[in-house]
């Protein structure tokens, strides 16, 4: 059992009362109960509140006062209802304010105090601990998951429970029974034991209006005041949202302004009959979401209704969010009119699918309107943005030919699903290595020709080309405060300077800067939206070693990593490049290897310059690990084909040594084609990378290395692949000849506790929860033949 009494012993020293509240099965009176075993020196008095009224109620008070004058006694009022009688309100109220020094109060209750206890609050006679206080975090779930040697990943039990303690422990001991079986929490939440005891124990204490709240909560995305008023006819919906997140059954996020089910009382709905017969509320849901404008929301409850008319209209209406919604849409192929709108999703859903010639169809249609309207040249414009076969700069001057000086077009998506710009649904390098009179005049182009949102995504890829060519003290005024006011924009905004930070702060760690990163990393995972939090993730992992967390890399790599999917699609490409260059950073060249495989052929048909780079200079480096000093001269001669012209700096400094290694090589195979006499010898002043000779570039890039090197934590081996121990060795050995539990401990002479709590230990390093992944990642280790 977890020991939650640590915020109690903390309040009740400085204060005559706690008030713990919470809704039922949180945990509450098992703490309080635990926080008196500890206290034994003190005499205790429990009062029952929940029946109608405790016998003898003030009598009973009176006496204890008198008792507290001379001895250490604390109260417990147990199950205080939210709304007592005013003659016991009173007397409690009078209790509590009279209490002498020896004397301590613990109040407990599913409610939020009564005002008359709030004066109490205000005037520092008692402190209010909330439910939060009290449920388990992941630390003290994996050491219950040890204690009992329970199969499941205590993440991912957090993450279905959130926490909740009598859920938690009821998780547990069942899937103790699962012995030989694969079972997550995910899967046991469905189970009939759990749903009965959430119901039976938490559910049905609510009053009705809050069941009503919950219900609906269960099958929404999210909740605000005035959906509950519309759909729910609930006047006081404000105050039954603030109620039940209080006792910790709604979350409310703080950057939306709504809230949501807390993860133990989300269930997906799952039967088609019950979608079915709720068809017409999930269609006025999804006209609610829509008609405020929530278009990812709107789908999803359109889509469960099957009204396909409205789920056309919904996407006609708002064609420009839904490629990059993480919604189906894939039925727009089937809709043959040429209105622009339906052209723009068909083609970008071909470009999603590397259909490049469904993506020319689609512009070709564009082109045959006569691109009369404005609204037919932006998506035009769009679509010509994202080919790769079409040439950035005369997409700029197509841009001014179609009026934008007059008109400022807008790019629906500059970053796509990528975190930067510069590298985003195409490459913007090219605007950037140039002359200087050049690089303005594209500038002034982008500025005339587009809104002021899309002149922002200019200003983002100039910063990150900026900070990667070594010139982030060249970064025009203007960019700097661009970033500071992102950090409060869109989340795709946001995680673009999420990212710029990261990479600062990689070249230049800062504490202050470290703190900002946190901030905006908790803000960013507070979203309702999985792309975000997925990718967020992914970023600060990659870079959580320079803000002071070594070891958060190998967690994100042992949860995401081993389970990837190695197959290459626009929704998962960036997670994929930082899972291979964690992977590289931690040493595991393998599997490094094995992302890049699939990776590089899918940045070579975007075409995206920026990525390709990085990705060949990182096969260079597994080559030289390898000791194919021939194929690491082919991709390191390959990789600055590629991006050679960019000149980019931190791209290979950030490799460190290794890095460094590699380009020494590349230096040695440049001068071995040079006579002697034409080797530069004398150092000269260029302003910057773009106007140095190869050689000369290349040591700024060395040096680069060698102080990127010394901030680089880059993580030994066993702390992404831990070493199976001789005794989990053997037990593995033994599962994959087809033995019981009960067998192994007969062949091991070992007992069955000890059997089950190595083959947990096991599970947990490799990075599975079942016998048969156990034994496919013992062959893919080379730990069984």
């Amino acid at each position: 059992m977890i020991d939650k009494t640590e915020v109690l012993e903390k309040e009740i020293v400085v204060f005559p009362s706690i008030y713990i509240e919470g809704a039922a099965a949180s945990g509450k009176s098992t703490a309080v109960q635990m926080l008196l075993e500890k206290h034994s020196e003190v005499d205790r008095e429990v009062f029952l509140m929940d029946v109608q009224e405790p016998m003898h109620f003030q009598e009973r008070l009176q006496t204890l006062l008198q008792k507290m004058e001379s001895e250490k006694v604390w109260v417990v009022f147990e199950n205080l209802p939210g709304q007592l009688s005013e003659k016991l309100l009173h007397e409690l109220a009078a209790f509590l304010c009279q209490m002498p020094e020896n004397g301590r109060a613990i109040l407990v209750s599913r409610e939020q105090p009564e005002k008359r206890l709030l004066e109490l609050l205000w005037k520092r006679k008692m402190e209010l601990i909330p439910q939060r206080a009290l449920q388990l975090k992941v630390p003290e779930i994996r050491r219950l998951v040890e204690q009992v040697s329970s199969p499941l990943d205590p993440e991912e039990v957090y993450d279905v429970t959130g926490g909740w303690a009598g859920c938690v422990d009821l998780m547990l001991r069942l899937s103790q029974k699962e012995e030989g079986k694969t079972v997550t929490a995910e899967m046991l939440r469905g189970r009939y034991e759990i749903d009965s005891y959430i119901c039976s124990e938490i559910l049905d204490t609510l009053s009705i209006e809050e069941q009503k709240v919950m219900e609906l909560g269960r099958i929404c995305p999210w909740l605000k005041a005035d959906l509950c008023l519309e759909i729910l006819n609930l006047a006081d919906a404000w105050r039954l949202l603030e109620q039940l997140e209080r006792k910790g059954m709604l979350v409310y996020c703080e950057e939306q302004k709504y809230w949501k089910t807390a993860a133990l009382f989300r269930v997906p709905t799952r039967d088609k009959q019950e979608l079915s017969a709720n068809s017409k509320i999930w269609r006025y849901l999804g006209l609610w979401y829509r008609d405020h404008g929530y278009v990812k929301e709107a789908l999803d409850c359109l889509e469960k209704s099957d009204d396909k008319k409205e789920i056309r209209d919904c996407m006609f209406m708002h064609y420009k969010e839904i490629p990059f919604l993480g919604v189906p849409y894939e039925s727009v192929l089937g809709w043959k009119e040429n209105k622009p709108e339906f052209c723009y999703l068909r083609g970008m859903y071909a470009y999603a699918k590397q259909d490049f010639e469904g993506l020319l169809r689609e512009i070709s249609r564009m082109e045959k309107t006569g691109l009369q309207s404005r609204k037919e040249k932006e998506i035009y414009l769009n679509l010509t943005f994202v080919n790769p076969r079409q040439d950035l700069k005369s997409w700029l001057i197509l841009a001014e030919a179609l009026g934008g000086k007059e008109e400022r077009f807008s790019l629906y998506h500059g970053m796509g699903y990528s975190m930067t710009c510069l590298c985003g649904m195409r490459d913007l390098n090219e605007l950037f290595f140039c002359s200087k009179r050049e690089e303005k005049k594209w500038a002034q182009l982008w500025k005339n020709c587009f809104s002021t949102e899309t002149w922002s995504v200019y200003q983002l890829a100039r910063i990150d080309y900026y900070i990667e060519t070594n010139r982030k003290n060249q970064v025009p005024e203007e960019d700097w405060m661009l970033l500071n006011e992102t950090r409060h924009g869109s989340w795709q905004k946001r995680l673009a300077c999420l990212y710029l930070f990261c990479k600062w702060q990689a070249v230049q760690p800062d504490q202050k800067l470290a703190e900002q990163i946190l901030q905006m990393k908790q803000s960013l995972l507070q979203e309702q939206n999985e792309t975000c939090v997925s990718r967020t993730k992914a970023i600060s992992s990659l870079y959580a070693s320079f803000c002071g967390e070594p070891e958060a890399l190998a967690l994100w790599l042992r949860k995401f990593g081993w389970n990837l999917r190695v197959e290459v699609r626009e929704e998962n490409f960036l997670e994929l490049c930082c899972v291979a260059k964690g992977y590289l950073f931690c040493g595991q060249y393998a599997l490094a290897e094995k992302v890049l495989q699939s990776l590089v052929p899918y940045m070579q048909a975007y075409r995206r310059t920026r990525f390709l780079t990085e990705l060949l200079f990182m096969q260079a480096l597994i080559c030289q690990e390898e000791g194919s000093r021939g194929q690491m001269l082919r991709n390191v001669i390959e990789a600055f084909m590629v991006g050679g012209s960019c000149r980019y700096v931190w791209l290979y400094a950030r490799y460190g040594q290794n890095g460094k290694a590699v380009l020494m090589e590349y230096l040695e195979w440049l001068n071995s084609g040079q006579p002697d006499k034409q080797k530069r010898k004398k150092q000269y002043q260029y302003g910057n990378v773009l106007h140095m000779p190869m050689e000369s570039y290349l040591g700024v890039v060395m040096r680069g290395a060698e102080r990127y090197g010394k901030h680089i934590q880059v993580l030994p081996k066993q702390e992404v692949e831990e070493r199976l121990t001789m005794m989990e060795n053997l037990i593995l050995q033994s599962i994959s000849r087809g033995l019981s539990n009960g067998e192994i401990c007969q062949e091991l002479n070992l007992k069955l506790p000890t059997v089950k709590s190595h083959i947990y230990s096991m599970y947990k390093k490799l990075g599975v929860s079942s016998r048969v992944q156990a034994i496919l990642r013992g062959k893919e280790r080379g730990l069984l033949e």
